[in-house]
């Protein structure tokens, strides 16, 4: 759930402007109430426990830039950037989260299934990340019928955070900056 910190803190940090946009995601009651957060330390779990499958028990979505992402990223992570996703119809996002689940977990033909849990992040995951979680909640509930509703995260502390502890792990990071495994 979004926890007052996490929306007192939009307010405080983004530049004018942006302020009512994120305030309208805070008071988004019903999509707010599906989101959570995912520790750092949870989330490395995930991607190191081989019964955890990527692309069908969860998909880690990087909202930074692409330039960002190249140099360094979670393992597994798909790159959909933040201006992109909060652009792009309903229907497109959708095909795109199937698709790269599809192709993360090895199964190229199935584009109708979202996995278990998405989790998205962007640098702190104050701003981009949580607003693009709560449009995606809006859209599952809107756009079409899921059958079984995934679980939306944010990873808490954002990409940062992660970095500080794994960016010296090749388990744990890919990219160009990334260390030799």
């Amino acid at each position: 759930m979004i926890s007052f910190r996490h929306c007192a803190a939009w307010r405080l940090k983004r530049p004018e402007g942006t302020q009512k946009t994120l305030a309208r995601s805070c008071s988004l009651h019903s999509a707010a109430d599906s989101l959570s957060f995912i520790t750092r330390d949870e989330l490395a779990k995930k991607v190191i426990d081989p019964a955890q499958r990527c692309g069908l028990d969860y998909l880690i979505v990087d909202v930074r830039e692409p330039w960002d992402y190249s140099r360094l990223h979670i393992r597994s992570a798909v790159n959909i950037p933040s201006p992109l996703m909060l652009t792009m119809p309903a229907d497109a996002l959708l095909d795109r989260l199937a698709g790269a689940s599809a192709r993360a977990s090895g199964k190229p033909d199935d584009l109708t299934t979202l996995p278990g849990q998405l989790i998205f992040h962007c640098t702190l995951s104050l701003v981009r990340g949580p607003t693009a979680a709560v449009k995606l909640i809006e859209i599952l509930r809107t756009a079409r019928s899921i059958k079984d509703m995934p679980d939306i995260s944010v990873l808490d502390g954002g990409f940062k955070s992660w970095a500080k502890a794994y960016a010296n792990d090749s388990k744990l990071v890919e990219g160009s900056d990334a260390p030799s495994a």
